[in-house]
């Protein structure tokens, strides 16, 4: 029970440094298709919601 635990959990690390790959290479392809320039949220849309 105890190995299947510990393949278990490095089964779920090699997932999340695979996932923090496939988001680096996105952020990549996603600057080449803006040319490098950086997406931003308006000032607006950084504001607390008012109720």
């Amino acid at each position: 029970m105890l190995e299947q635990v510990r393949l278990l959990n490095r089964r779920v690390a090699d997932l999340e440094a695979h996932v923090m790959r496939l988001q680096a290479e996105n952020d990549h392809l996603v600057a080449q298709i803006h040319e490098g320039r950086l997406l931003t949220v308006d000032e607006a849309l950084r504001a607390p919601a008012s109720v």
